[in-house]
């Protein structure tokens, strides 16, 4: 099924390139757009489907394959970040992550899954670039829900940074840091 549609979307390509007139160039670009399109459905469900059989090798391969034949589509992107980041794997997630942002610049889900990669990858100024990124993009949208649970996140990152330098501070120049008592909240 793969090689008649590549052997198609070939043959419709030379046949757009081959034509002396104008309208059937045109033409020929919209169905091998649509042909892209469509391919890449497939392999985002073919890739569901191995996702379901927990067969991860091969939906990574469907996935990656339909970000190749429609880089225009969200969904495989976000199905490659999901499955990299529940597999720890958050340089590969970066890299998704970092090729999705560079066609959809203005997501915030995109920003915000950096962001989590980020912080998994123990990389923790980008990643607090990538969460501010995302609350820009989601309160210039107006989405409420994702403003709250990326600047959550950033505040997150901010304290926790702030809380290992304190610390590092604290046991470079000998002291011991602060006791805690219930008086002192």
């Amino acid at each position: 099924m793969r090689k008649l549609l590549i052997i198609l979307f070939v043959g419709l390509s030379i046949f757009g390139c081959n034509s002396r007139e104008k309208q059937p160039e045109k033409k020929a670009a919209v169905v091998d757009s649509s042909l892209s399109k469509q391919a890449a459905m497939k392999l985002i469900q073919q890739g569901v489907d191995f996702l379901n059989q927990q067969d991860v090798a091969k939906a990574i391969v469907s996935f990656e394959g339909a970000v190749q034949v429609d880089p225009s589509n969200l969904q495989p992107y976000m199905y490659l970040a999901e499955i990299f980041i529940k597999m720890k794997s958050y340089p590969q997630a970066i890299g998704v992550l970092e090729r999705a942002i560079d066609t959809f610049p203005d997501n915030g889900y995109l920003f915000y899954m950096l962001s989590l990669s980020n912080q998994g990858n123990q990389t923790p100024l980008p990643a607090v670039l990538a969460a501010r990124r995302s609350v820009e993009l989601f309160q210039a949208q107006k989405n409420e829900e994702g403003y709250k649970q990326s600047l959550l996140l950033m505040e997150s990152l901010i304290k926790t940074e702030q809380q290992k330098q304190a610390s590092q501070t604290g046991q470079m120049d000998g002291s011991k840091p602060p006791q805690r008592t219930v008086d002192s909240f």
